[in-house]
């Protein structure tokens, strides 16, 4: 039989750290809701964080004398799903793909890749001219993309961001196929497939290793079989497709700035490219689980 409190503890420990933790379990302490040496059954939520916040509320106990006793981990239990912010869609595309810049904090904006001609058909006598940056300011997060109120950037106002005229209090959230629209042609998401493809293919596994590591960098789980007759049917049409048109191959390789790894068989390339942008452009890869 389990005394003591029951803690239900739901959001992820980045929420919940170790530090908040402590003062959650001094103010129980305080109001006489246990005392030290007792047994203190915890049923935990949160999804893949749940076992990250154990080992957290594990070393807890030890240094408070308690006996954890876990009743329930359950890795349903979470808030309710919507899709990322505009930001995060962009930033979480360039992590997955090893192009995002963390280096630097602060300084001036940056112009990452937009379409051709926007700014013109804003400004008088079409004087306005978007030239995209080269190098680092292609992949800095999306924080600090230069905006310009009249015309601001497509990509993410695609994705509910708002226009910056005036504060919002709680962004929108839509589901439009303007956004697969986004994620399946925008440079950023197919330079980013590309970049991704060139790391499932740095492993000399097989095609099954390489598509559970790709699915671990993007969705952070194992792909169902399903899943895997799906992609893998994707994967070899597609490299029959290119086989074929080697030319539509280079042209989709071409995409963004970031130097092609030319050792890569670029037809195999090409086709890992279109399965690694389709897990992009998957609805658990930019939602909010």
């Amino acid at each position: 039989m389990v005394t003591g409190p029951v803690a239900r503890c739901c959001p992820s420990p980045r929420t919940y750290n170790e530090s908040v933790l402590r003062k959650v379990l001094q103010t129980i302490e305080r109001h006489s809701m246990f005392a030290r040496g007792d047994r203190v059954g915890v049923a935990v939520s949160g999804g893949a964080d749940s076992v990250c916040l154990l080992h957290v509320l594990v070393d807890l106990a030890r240094e408070w004398d308690l006996s954890l006793h876990v009743l329930h981990v359950d890795h349903n239990l979470r808030g309710a799903e919507s899709c990322g912010d505009a930001e995060f869609v962009r930033d979480n595309a360039l992590t997955a793909a090893g192009l995002i810049v963390l280096d630097d904090v602060g300084g001036p904006s940056v112009k990452p890749y937009q379409p051709d001609g926007l700014w013109e058909d804003v400004t008088v006598n079409r004087a306005g001219h978007y030239v995209a940056d080269t190098g680092d300011g292609l992949y800095r997060r999306s924080l600090y993309t230069f905006w310009k109120r009249t015309c601001p950037p497509p990509a993410l106002a695609t994705f509910d961001a708002p226009n910056r005229e005036v504060c919002v209090a709680r962004r929108a959230r839509t589901n439009t196929p303007l956004q697969a629209l986004i994620l399946l042609n925008d440079t950023t998401y197919v330079e980013a497939a590309r970049k991704l493809a060139e790391q499932v293919m740095s492993s000399d596994a097989g095609f099954g290793a390489r598509l559970s590591n790709a699915f671990r960098m993007t969705v952070a789980r194992e792909p169902s079989d399903q899943e895997r007759q799906i992609l893998s049917e994707m994967y070899e049409s597609s490299l029959a497709r290119f086989d074929k048109n080697p030319v539509e191959a280079e042209k989709l390789l071409k995409v963004g700035r970031a130097p092609r790894d030319a050792s890569r068989n670029q037809q195999e390339l090409a086709a890992w490219t279109v399965v690694c942008s389709t897990l992009l452009n998957l609805d658990e890869t930019i939602s909010r689980r």
